[in-house]
Protein backbone atom coordinates (compact mmCIF):
# COMPACT_ATOMS: atom_id res chain seq x y z
CA UNK A 1 0.00 0.00 0.00
CA UNK A 2 1.52 3.29 -1.07
CA UNK A 3 1.38 6.25 1.25
CA UNK A 4 0.00 9.40 -0.36
CA UNK A 5 2.55 12.18 -0.09
CA UNK A 6 1.30 15.71 0.44
CA UNK A 7 2.77 18.68 -1.44
CA UNK A 8 5.11 19.64 1.37
CA UNK A 9 6.68 16.20 1.43
CA UNK A 10 7.22 16.31 -2.34
CA UNK A 11 9.01 19.63 -1.99
CA UNK A 12 11.22 18.43 0.84
CA UNK A 13 12.10 15.32 -1.20
CA UNK A 14 13.11 17.61 -4.12
CA UNK A 15 15.39 19.57 -1.77
CA UNK A 16 17.09 16.36 -0.71
CA UNK A 17 17.81 15.49 -4.36
CA UNK A 18 19.24 18.93 -5.19
CA UNK A 19 22.70 19.56 -3.78
CA UNK A 20 22.22 22.50 -1.43
CA UNK A 21 25.95 23.40 -1.30
CA UNK A 22 25.93 24.40 -4.96
CA UNK A 23 22.78 26.59 -4.74
CA UNK A 24 22.96 30.37 -4.54
CA UNK A 25 21.28 32.41 -1.81
CA UNK A 26 18.55 33.53 -4.20
CA UNK A 27 17.87 29.92 -5.19
CA UNK A 28 17.81 28.85 -1.56
CA UNK A 29 15.53 31.73 -0.69
CA UNK A 30 13.21 30.90 -3.57
CA UNK A 31 13.31 27.23 -2.58
CA UNK A 32 12.53 28.16 1.01
CA UNK A 33 9.54 30.31 -0.11
CA UNK A 34 8.22 27.51 -2.34
CA UNK A 35 8.61 24.98 0.46
CA UNK A 36 7.01 27.38 2.90
CA UNK A 37 4.08 28.07 0.54
CA UNK A 38 3.59 24.38 -0.16
CA UNK A 39 3.81 23.68 3.56
CA UNK A 40 1.16 26.32 4.31
CA UNK A 41 -1.04 24.95 1.51
CA UNK A 42 -0.66 21.43 2.83
CA UNK A 43 -1.62 22.71 6.29
CA UNK A 44 -4.63 24.47 4.78
CA UNK A 45 -5.63 21.30 2.93
CA UNK A 46 -5.19 19.28 6.11
CA UNK A 47 -7.25 21.89 7.96
CA UNK A 48 -10.06 21.61 5.38
CA UNK A 49 -9.97 17.81 5.67
CA UNK A 50 -9.96 18.03 9.46
CA UNK A 51 -12.79 20.53 9.35
CA UNK A 52 -14.87 18.16 7.15
CA UNK A 53 -14.01 15.26 9.44
CA UNK A 54 -14.92 17.35 12.50
CA UNK A 55 -18.23 18.35 10.88
CA UNK A 56 -18.97 14.68 10.20
CA UNK A 57 -18.18 13.79 13.83
CA UNK A 58 -20.29 16.69 15.14
CA UNK A 59 -23.16 15.50 12.96
CA UNK A 60 -22.77 11.96 14.31
CA UNK A 61 -22.59 13.26 17.89
CA UNK A 62 -25.73 15.38 17.49
CA UNK A 63 -27.55 12.42 15.90
CA UNK A 64 -26.50 10.18 18.78
CA UNK A 65 -27.54 12.83 21.33
CA UNK A 66 -31.00 13.04 19.72
CA UNK A 67 -31.28 9.26 19.78
CA UNK A 68 -30.21 9.15 23.44
CA UNK A 69 -32.82 11.79 24.31
CA UNK A 70 -35.47 9.86 22.37
CA UNK A 71 -34.63 6.62 24.20
CA UNK A 72 -34.57 8.40 27.59
CA UNK A 73 -38.04 9.79 26.91
CA UNK A 74 -39.22 6.35 25.81
CA UNK A 75 -37.76 4.80 28.98
CA UNK A 76 -39.54 7.40 31.13
CA UNK A 77 -42.83 6.62 29.39
CA UNK A 78 -42.25 2.89 29.92
CA UNK A 79 -41.43 3.48 33.60
CA UNK A 80 -44.61 5.52 34.07
CA UNK A 81 -46.62 2.83 32.27
CA UNK A 82 -45.04 0.08 34.40
CA UNK A 83 -45.79 2.04 37.60
CA UNK A 84 -49.43 2.46 36.58
CA UNK A 85 -49.65 -1.20 35.60
CA UNK A 86 -48.10 -2.30 38.90
CA UNK A 87 -50.58 -0.18 40.89
CA UNK A 88 -53.48 -1.52 38.82
CA UNK A 89 -52.32 -5.11 39.32
CA UNK A 90 -51.96 -4.54 43.07
CA UNK A 91 -55.49 -3.09 43.24
CA UNK A 92 -56.87 -5.95 41.13
CA UNK A 93 -55.01 -8.52 43.21
CA UNK A 94 -56.65 -7.17 46.36
CA UNK A 95 -60.09 -7.17 44.74
CA UNK A 96 -59.54 -10.64 43.29
CA UNK A 97 -58.39 -11.88 46.71
CA UNK A 98 -61.62 -10.66 48.30
CA UNK A 99 -63.72 -12.17 45.50
CA UNK A 100 -61.85 -15.46 45.77
CA UNK A 101 -62.46 -15.58 49.55
CA UNK A 102 -66.13 -14.81 48.95
CA UNK A 103 -66.39 -17.61 46.36
CA UNK A 104 -64.59 -20.09 48.61
CA UNK A 105 -66.97 -19.32 51.50
CA UNK A 106 -70.00 -19.61 49.21
CA UNK A 107 -68.64 -22.89 47.84
CA UNK A 108 -68.25 -24.30 51.37
CA UNK A 109 -71.82 -23.29 52.26
CA UNK A 110 -73.19 -24.80 49.06
CA UNK A 111 -71.19 -28.00 49.62
CA UNK A 112 -72.75 -28.38 53.09
CA UNK A 113 -76.23 -27.76 51.65
CA UNK A 114 -75.52 -30.28 48.92
CA UNK A 115 -74.50 -32.91 51.50
CA UNK A 116 -77.72 -32.30 53.46
CA UNK A 117 -79.82 -32.52 50.29
CA UNK A 118 -78.06 -35.72 49.25
CA UNK A 119 -78.71 -37.25 52.70
CA UNK A 120 -82.39 -36.17 52.53
CA UNK A 121 -82.69 -37.66 49.04
CA UNK A 122 -81.22 -40.96 50.22
CA UNK A 123 -83.61 -41.00 53.19
CA UNK A 124 -86.62 -40.28 50.96
CA UNK A 125 -85.56 -42.96 48.49
CA UNK A 126 -85.24 -45.51 51.31
CA UNK A 127 -88.67 -44.55 52.67
CA UNK A 128 -90.19 -44.98 49.20
CA UNK A 129 -88.43 -48.34 48.80
CA UNK A 130 -89.78 -49.50 52.15
CA UNK A 131 -93.32 -48.48 51.19
CA UNK A 132 -92.94 -50.20 47.86
CA UNK A 133 -91.65 -53.36 49.57
CA UNK A 134 -94.61 -53.30 52.00
CA UNK A 135 -96.97 -52.99 49.00
CA UNK A 136 -95.35 -56.04 47.33
CA UNK A 137 -95.55 -58.03 50.56
CA UNK A 138 -99.22 -57.05 50.94
CA UNK A 139 -100.01 -58.25 47.40
CA UNK A 140 -98.17 -61.51 48.02
CA UNK A 141 -100.30 -62.06 51.12
CA UNK A 142 -103.42 -61.47 49.07
CA UNK A 143 -104.36 -58.10 50.55
CA UNK A 144 -106.23 -55.89 48.10
CA UNK A 145 -104.85 -52.41 48.61
CA UNK A 146 -107.56 -50.77 46.52
CA UNK A 147 -110.15 -51.95 49.01
CA UNK A 148 -108.35 -50.35 51.87
CA UNK A 149 -107.79 -46.92 50.37
CA UNK A 150 -110.47 -45.44 52.53
CA UNK A 151 -108.42 -46.60 55.47
CA UNK A 152 -105.32 -44.70 54.46
CA UNK A 153 -103.39 -42.95 57.24
CA UNK A 154 -104.53 -39.49 56.17
CA UNK A 155 -108.11 -40.67 56.66
CA UNK A 156 -107.37 -42.29 60.00
CA UNK A 157 -106.68 -41.07 63.46
CA UNK A 158 -103.12 -42.29 63.22
CA UNK A 159 -99.85 -40.80 62.01
CA UNK A 160 -97.41 -43.26 60.53
CA UNK A 161 -93.69 -42.62 60.54
CA UNK A 162 -91.50 -44.86 58.41
CA UNK A 163 -87.87 -45.29 59.54
CA UNK A 164 -84.95 -47.19 58.15
CA UNK A 165 -82.09 -48.72 60.07
CA UNK A 166 -78.90 -49.59 58.20
CA UNK A 167 -77.00 -52.50 59.73
CA UNK A 168 -73.23 -52.91 59.56
CA UNK A 169 -73.71 -55.68 57.04
CA UNK A 170 -75.41 -53.21 54.70
CA UNK A 171 -78.95 -54.57 55.18
CA UNK A 172 -81.75 -52.06 55.68
CA UNK A 173 -84.48 -52.74 58.25
CA UNK A 174 -87.73 -50.91 57.51
CA UNK A 175 -90.01 -49.97 60.40
CA UNK A 176 -93.24 -48.06 60.53
CA UNK A 177 -94.41 -46.62 63.81
CA UNK A 178 -97.82 -45.13 64.44
CA UNK A 179 -98.96 -42.45 66.80
CA UNK A 180 -102.41 -41.01 67.45
CA UNK A 181 -103.11 -37.80 65.66
CA UNK A 182 -103.58 -34.72 67.70
CA UNK A 183 -106.78 -32.90 67.06
CA UNK A 184 -106.38 -29.46 65.58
Amino acid sequence: MSIKKNKFRKASDAVKKTPVKQATNAQLERLFKVIHIKYVRSLEDQLVEDKAHLYCKESTISTLQREIQYFRNKMRKIEVFEDKRARLLADNETAWGHKLKEYIDANKDLAEQNKKLAADHIEITRAYNSLHNFGIIAKEQGIDIGKHRAKLPENNKWDFKPTQLILESGKVIDRISRTKRKKK
